[in-house]
């Protein structure tokens, strides 16, 4: 009964674990989400003192940052699915050490 436990508290900790990185990732997220919005409007009336060398690595730096923007919305499903698995398996180890 001590090892379930001893498991269970493990798997506890990496879910809370999960969850920080979780909270961290839509943070990060709530703070950069409204600048691509920002970039493209710019790209599409660019002041005239722009140039075009600067208005070509300012569409590729939009769309890297698009991309990372889509990455961690991808990472926080990704830990949401990880701590219900966790959870799943606690419920589990729960059940088998109350068997005992």
């Amino acid at each position: 009964m001590k090892l379930c436990l001893g498991v269970i508290g493990k798997q506890n900790q990496k879910r809370a674990n999960l969850g920080e990185l979780r909270r961290v990732l839509v943070r990060l997220q709530r703070l950069l989400a409204p600048k691509p919005a920002a970039l493209f409007r710019l790209l599409q009336r660019p002041p005239n003192w722009v140039a075009e060398i600067d208005l070509q690595e300012l569409r590729h730096a939009t769309e890297e940052f698009s991309v990372v923007l889509h990455d961690i919305a991808m990472l926080q499903e990704r830990i949401k699915l990880l701590q219900e698995e966790i959870a799943r398996a606690s419920m589990r180890e729960i059940i088998v050490a109350c068997s005992c």
